[in-house]
């Protein structure tokens, strides 16, 4: 296993507005299946061609191991106008393999390098070909395979006119996933995704009720990147509305994340995510951060609320009923002005009334978030003296938000 020089991944996520920071993960490299043996090859095939080499990309799966690959030499014994050289090839699951040629220490010309993949060791069943020229530098092509197995690299080299010398090339290899799989919390998981394969559904195990923050970016860091999202529960049900995500917005950090915030309680869920983008790795983690409520759960309960005083919190979880009701008071001892901030953190729609001393909604006292930021609402004068109450509500059963309201 090598390292490359440049592109390293490995980065640790930070949501700087909620203070959620990811750790990375232990590498893990699953069995590969299917290994060849000279049983199976048919008699169509030269054996001659066939190498004692299995090429087996390393499984890159977390961003610390991002700029591993396996490094394989490819050698070309002197002698013949053009060579062939069977590798077979081991993919674990469906996932994408890149593969990097590179001249090996080696100054003799050479025409042409065709480097084909097969799905039948016979090779008649083309998967791809990337063709190198005689050029000194890195080059690098990349496959999408829909299933696992073994595949067959055969290699062909056409030399230059009147040279015979041995050449050798190395050749680098690494896989990333475009399979379902499991996310740990506090883990960054890197995926693979094309136009035509860009859904993966994400399992997760929420240990204790709280606010999930899942943010995605693209593996170069600063490309144009979103997706679109949506939560399912154990029972594989939607729970939460299909939402866009993007990073065009993001500008707090040097990277740019495209993020989402489902309010959840302890259990199962699959968050199905399926990219856009202009890289075709992306990097993609969750942390669960615990808050409290601390919303009153009647009018007749409802929690204090003072101008310039302590900010209140509240969540209105996935799981609740479009019934439930946040409740807060706040009463003025003179005729005042105020304006009511609120920072959301919102998957679907909550509804904002602020309401008169008997709870009926106060005309234009409505305001709908709908996404996470930061809402205003500011009094038009002077309002009388008296007690006011502020009520948050879910507009649609998939719903969900945390968020701290103040008055200022």
């Amino acid at each position: 296993m090598k390292k490359l020089t440049a592109g390293i991944l490995a980065m640790v996520l930070a949501i700087n507005t909620m203070n959620i920071s990811v750790a990375r993960a232990e590498e893990a490299n699953p069995p590969l299946t299917n290994d060849i043996g000279l049983s199976d090859i048919s008699q169509e095939t030269d054996v001659s061609y066939l190498q004692d080499t299995t090429i087996s990309p390393v499984f890159v799966e977390t961003s610390e191991q991002a700029s591993d690959y396996t490094e394989t030499i490819l050698d070309i014994p002197a002698g013949e106008e053009s060579v062939t050289q069977i590798y077979p090839v081991t993919v674990p699951q469906k996932g994408a393999v890149t593969f990097m040629v590179m001249r090996n220490n080696m100054t003799t010309a050479f025409s042409n390098l065709t480097i084909s993949l097969y799905s039948d060791i016979s090779c008649t069943e083309e998967y791809g070909t990337m063709a190198y020229g005689n050029e000194e530098t890195l080059q690098e092509s990349e496959l999408f395979f829909q299933n696992a197995g073994t595949y067959y690299l055969k290699v062909v080299l056409d030399r230059a006119d009147n040279v015979t010398d041995a050449l050798s090339f190395v050749l680098g290899s690494f896989f990333v996933s475009n399979a379902d799989r499991d996310l740990a919390e506090d883990t960054l998981a890197i995926a693979y995704s094309d136009n035509e394969h860009n859904k993966i559904r994400y399992k997760l195990q929420v240990k204790k009720t709280g606010v999930m923050a899942f943010a995605a970016f693209p593996s170069d860091y600063t490309s144009t990147f979103g997706g679109d999202i949506t939560i399912y529960n154990a029972k594989k049900q939607a729970i939460s509305v299909k939402e866009t995500i993007s990073n065009n917005k993001d500008t707090s950090t040097n990277a740019k994340y495209a993020r989402a915030y489902y309010t959840v309680q302890k259990g199962t869920y699959y968050i199905e995510f399926s990219a856009v983008a202009s890289t075709s790795h992306y990097i993609v983690g969750y942390s669960m951060v615990n808050k409290k409520d601390a919303s009153g759960a009647s009018r007749t309960k409802a929690a204090k609320l003072t101008i310039g005083g302590k900010l209140k919190s509240g969540m209105v979880l996935l799981s609740d009923s479009v019934k439930k009701t946040d409740w807060y008071r706040l009463t003025l001892k003179e005729k005042k002005k105020f304006t009511i901030l609120i920072d959301a953190y919102v998957s679907g729609k909550l509804k904002v009334e602020v309401c008169d001393s008997k709870g009926r909604t106060i005309p234009f006292g409505t305001r709908t978030m709908n996404k996470t930021a930061q809402y205003k609402m500011p009094t038009k004068g002077k309002w009388s003296k008296g007690t006011y109450y502020i009520k948050v509500t879910k507009e649609n059963k998939k719903a969900s938000g945390y968020y701290e309201i103040k008055i200022k």
